[in-house]
């Protein structure tokens, strides 16, 4: 059996960081959920993620964008998705010049 995708998700809301992982892992997935940025090189050392799944507006600390764009700088290869309710043309943007997938 071929190993499972892993997945971190950083959301900074409770309810919606549980529901999501709890969804992926449902699905097969192997998930690590954080609540901010603030970690993200020890926990991407602990948990090396095939994908990452990111919320802009983190706060405090690092926002989605700072850690999307460290994300992809000490490993290029890594896929990540902006899950947000921004969405304006500027956003975007933004979030395909840090690195951004989707």
């Amino acid at each position: 059996m071929p190993e499972s995708l892993r997945i971190l998700v950083v959301e900074d809301d409770d309810t919606l960081r549980e529901s999501l992982s709890l969804a992926l892992r449902a699905a097969g997935y192997e998930v690590r959920s954080e609540r901010d940025g603030e970690s993200i090189a020890t926990v991407v050392r602990e948990f090396p993620p095939d994908l990452a799944v990111l919320d802009v507006n983190l706060g405090p600390g690092p926002d989605g964008f700072a850690v999307a764009r460290r994300l992809v700088t000490e490993h290029p290869d890594l896929t990540v998705i902006f899950l947000t309710a921004a969405d304006s043309l500027t956003d975007r943007l933004t979030g395909f010049e840090v690195g951004a997938d989707d």
